[in-house]
Parts: structure tokens; sequence; C-alpha cells
């Protein structure tokens, strides 16, 4: 662990950011409603989907299986350290978080294709998504709020092995991101139908939320789902 973070983890800042960042995701709907957005940003770039695991089964089996099991919201709740499991509550303080988070960076690093562009990206998504879901809502979140939460997601994605930037320069690179390299594909298509299935409410509410690339391609894939069901 860098010096930083362990300083970070240790300082009389880290319980006030916390709290802000559990603020920032709390209210209702907002952490499904950012899970969806986080997933459709990712499901509809075909470069960081083709990213795959050396073994083991395809990307299509393995969303769906962590769909199904809500993996992947697990996830989430414990790094923003919102988990009503006293054994992983804390935020990133808890040991065990951490080696989670690490965990999870150790495998992707190793993934086929992954390259660093992909990983920033996925950290900013993550980042921004409660901040744009607010947004859309009409929700003012105030300076001091913004910065403690912005440090601790700054702290919490260096285990991911990225440095984010700004919240206005992270936005403004997932946005470009988003531009060059969404499209529809076959296996986006599956994926965002599996998403659908399993949260259909939330990814109505996330369409508001995504950039303009990705609410294109999005509402093109559930335009053609649902002539293919009528």
């Amino acid at each position: 662990m860098v010096a930083s973070l362990l300083a970070y983890l240790e300082g009389t800042d880290y319980q006030q950011d916390l709290t802000a960042t559990r603020q920032v995701w709390s209210g209702k709907g907002v952490l499904g409603t950012a899970g969806a957005f986080v997933f459709l940003c990712y499901l509809t770039v075909p470069p960081l989907t083709a990213v795959q695991p050396f073994a083991g089964p395809g990307r299509v089996v393995t969303m769906k299986l962590g769909l199904e099991s809500e993996r992947e919201k697990q996830f989430l709740v414990r790094l923003l350290g919102l988990s009503q499991d006293s054994r992983w509550a804390g935020g990133i303080r808890n040991p065990k978080v951490r080696a989670m988070v690490e965990q999870l960076a150790c495998n992707h690093w190793q993934y086929e294709g992954m390259r660093s562009e992909h990983m920033t990206y996925m950290a900013g998504i993550i980042a921004v998504s409660a901040l744009r879901v607010r947004a859309v809502r009409g929700g003012t979140i105030l300076p001091d709020l913004m910065a403690g939460y912005w440090s601790y997601m700054q702290h919490a994605v260096s285990l991911l092995r990225v440095t984010l930037t700004t919240p206005a320069e992270v936005e403004r690179d997932c946005e470009g991101f988003t531009a060059e390299y969404t499209s529809a594909d076959t296996i986006g298509s599956q994926l965002v139908n599996t998403l659908v299935e399993v949260y259909p409410q939330y990814v109505d509410d996330a369409i508001r939320v995504l950039f303009p690339r990705t609410r294109m391609v999005v509402t093109a894939l559930l335009e053609e789902r649902n002539a293919k069901r009528s």
C-alpha cells in the first residue's frame, strides 16, 4: 500500500469523506440508477466487452451470472462504505474491502486486451455516476460535500491503479471516450438485454443520465428489443 493511501486511511479526513460519499449515493434509487448507468456505459463499448479473461466462460455468461447474483452491486456497496454487513463495513479503511478491490484490479489488469484507458474510463464512470443521477434529478451538491466525496473516490480507485483528476475533467474524458468508442454490436445487445431483464426500472431511469452517444445507442437497442417482443 502506498504511503499516501495509508496516511489518508489513518487521517482525520477519512470519516468525513466516507460520510460525504454515503450522502452522495443516498436517496431512493440512486444506487440502482447509477449502477445501471455504469453498466450501460460499459456494455455499449465493444473494445471493453471484447476484453476477456484468458480462461473460463465468455463475457455474456459471466455477466448474466454476475447480474443475477448481484456481484457487481455488492462490490459497489462495499467500495462505497454502504454495506450493512459488519464484515464489509467502513469503506476502504476495511482491509477486506481493500483486498477485494486490489484482487479485482489484479484480475482485470491481466485480462486479454485490457488497456490503461479502459480501467481509467471504468473508474471514471463509477465516480461520476451518482453525481450525474443527482444532477438529472435537480439536486445540488455543495462544494464541501463534493470535495469530500471526490477525495474518497480518488483514494478508492487508486486501489485499481487508476488516478482521477477533477470531477469536470473526468466527466469530460468519459464523455469523449463514449463518443469515440460507443456502438451497437451483438455482444453488447445481448448484455443490455440481460441488464433490462434483471433491472428494467433502473435501466429506464438511467436513460436520462447517459452521455449523448451512449443514450443514442442504448435507445436504439431497446427499440430493437421491444420490436422483437411485440
